[in-house]
């Protein structure tokens, strides 16, 4: 951990970055009403920063300046279309920022780990470009033996998750990741590329003109379809039941969008057959309203047929804006100190 010398002044306001793979997310967040005051979000991840970067054949020591040069772009549209000044507001980056293609490479934290955050590895930089003042935190990961993350581990300190309890923290995505929580401690974590596999085998595989694309979840007879998509994902082996997808339309099982629920189902439930085996006494769902929905309608059959325990819910923002701010908090009280 490190820190350059600076007046640590704990700001009512925050601009918090989460910064990963293919998105990039700023807001402009209220400590005392726990508002967002403003906020933007684009498809420029940290993969296509970085390989606008790597075309300009800059050298490496030019990276960090070109990165906060787009991260500059985001914040004075940002100013511009709220009418607020943002100079001197801190900026907290978490996600891939600090990875190997990120704007500065920062050492993963070896699990376990505190869920108040105070152990997790960091850079604290008073950044100075062009009249622009700026304090720039950078939240790095942390990692197993076998498994790492970047951006959930500070979610999880943004979970503010106090209790003793064997505990599971999922948290959907292209990469969902599965964190276990102990006596106060992250103590394992794992990943599952249901998103990406769904991407690719809904989109680019011959399973794609089995599928048609809809966001109709609430039709009973899509509920039916996920549900034993579910079912088939726990039970099987994924690269048998997928094909299951092609003979449904073969056959006239199901129709297309019925087809797109069951393959969502499938790769839910193959994702969730560890938890099965696992047991935790508590689980916790962090993503948006659609993956709380789907994880949710997943568990409830999960609840019904394996006992295990309903989840609770919490939003991926909320988790994000709370745990840069906690991490944060505790830095600038130690620099005061």
């Amino acid at each position: 951990m490190s820190t350059d010398n600076y007046t640590y002044i704990l700001m009512k306001r925050i601009l918090s970055c989460d910064w990963g793979t293919s998105s990039f997310r700023l807001y402009l967040f209220d400590i005392d009403s726990k508002e967002i005051i403003a906020e933007q979000s684009t498809p420029n991840g940290i993969l296509r920063t970085f390989e606008l970067w790597k075309r300009m054949e800059e050298p490496e020591d030019s990276r960090f300046d070109f990165y906060w040069r787009v991260l500059m772009s985001h914040l004075k549209k940002m100013e511009e279309e709220s009418n607020v000044s943002l100079q001197e507001i801190p900026i907290l980056v978490s996600g891939m920022a600090s990875s190997s293609i990120g704007m500065m490479e920062l050492p993963y934290k070896n699990l376990p780990f505190s869920l108040d955050g105070s152990d997790l590895n960091y850079r604290l930089l008073h950044v100075d470009r062009t009249g622009w003042f700026q304090q720039l935190l950078l939240i790095s990961g942390a990692r197993s033996q076998s498994n790492a993350m970047r951006g959930e581990e500070t979610q999880l300190v943004g979970c503010e998750y106090k209790a003793p309890e064997r505990t599971a923290f999922i948290f959907p995505g292209t990469h969902s990741k599965h964190v276990l929580v102990e006596n106060g401690m992250a103590i394992d974590c794992n990943t599952y590329m249901t998103g990406e596999f769904f991407y690719l085998l809904s989109e680019k595989s011959v399973l794609s003109a089995s599928v048609h694309v809809n966001d109709s979840f609430e039709k009973e007879n899509h509920i039916e379809a996920f549900e034993l998509g579910l079912g088939r994902g726990i039970e099987s082996n994924i690269l048998e039941s997928s094909f299951e997808v092609r003979m449904n339309e073969i056959l006239h099982k199901k129709n297309k969008e019925e087809n797109y629920h069951f393959l969502s189902g499938l790769l839910i439930g193959s994702e969730l057959k560890e938890i099965v085996d696992l047991h935790p006494e508590k689980i916790f769902v962090v993503g948006d309203d659609v993956q709380s929905r789907l994880y949710g309608k997943a568990f409830k059959w999960l609840n019904k047929y394996h006992g295990i325990p309903l989840p609770a819910f919490k939003s991926a923002v909320q988790a994000v804006l709370n745990g840069q701010w906690r991490i944060y908090e505790q830095i600038s009280r130690k620099g005061a100190e």
